[in-house]
């Protein structure tokens, strides 16, 4: 016996888990990013100096 919740949610979790794997990858793409221009900003700046 399935109960009213279990359905919908059954039906719908495909949803949430390609948001979080999108969320999941646009964080360590941002991030990585974030220490990438981290790096050349910080070598750009000891040759300028």
């Amino acid at each position: 016996m399935f109960s009213p919740y279990e359905v919908p949610y059954q039906t719908t979790s495909a949803l949430p888990d390609a948001i979080n794997l999108g969320l999941y990858f646009f964080t360590v793409t941002a991030f990585a990013l974030h220490t990438t221009v981290g790096v050349l900003q910080t070598n750009t700046q000891l040759q300028l100096d």
